[in-house]
């Protein structure tokens, strides 16, 4: 070989070998010719890039109003390489320790999985004689969430940072980003 070989950049190649014998009368040599298919196997050759979101720290408004099994966002990742080489799962590898949120491993929709309000449950009675009152979970949460190829004989991965913040939907009212 003159240079390496990529999959990614030409997948086979096709070669024709002809062959002719050496005889010292030229109308009579024998030439005949076979034609080879060459297939390139895909190596794990490439790393997952996230397509969406674009930037590596990207922060997420969320409505503490968000109902379980709401789209927070969703990330998107490519990988060049081919077959399980590129084939993408996605992870939330730190800043879920509660459960909040799921991921889909295959699609990258990260959804709320458990109530960002909470009812605290207090002896004495309000105004309106309930007994319970509620409380934000927590104004915002630092997702590391990663984008793993299933790439062998070791896989590769990609990690985007998400910041959560979660706004009040009675003081905070709707912006455009």
């Amino acid at each position: 070989l003159l240079t390496s070989l990529d999959y990614e950049e030409l997948s086979e190649y096709i070669l024709i070998v002809a062959a002719t014998d050496q005889s010292s009368n030229a109308s009579v040599r024998l030439t005949t010719s076979v034609t080879a298919r060459i297939s390139i196997i895909d190596i794990n050759d490439h790393t997952p890039v996230f397509v969406q979101p674009t930037i590596k720290d990207t922060v997420v408004y969320l409505s503490d109003s968000a109902t379980i099994g709401q789209l927070v966002t969703h990330v998107i990742a490519v990988d060049k390489d081919n077959g399980d080489n590129g084939l993408i799962a996605y992870n939330i590898i730190s800043g879920n320790e509660d459960g909040r949120f799921n991921i889909d491993s295959e699609n990258g929709f990260i959804e709320l999985a458990k109530p960002l309000i909470r009812k605290i449950e207090s002896h004495s009675k309000t105004a309106n004689n309930q007994n319970s009152v509620s409380s934000l979970i927590s104004g915002k949460y630092n997702l590391v969430v990663s984008a793993s190829d299933h790439g062998t004989p070791s896989p590769k991965e990609a990690r985007v940072n998400i910041k959560i913040i979660i706004q009040g939907s009675t003081n905070n009212p709707p912006r455009f980003l």
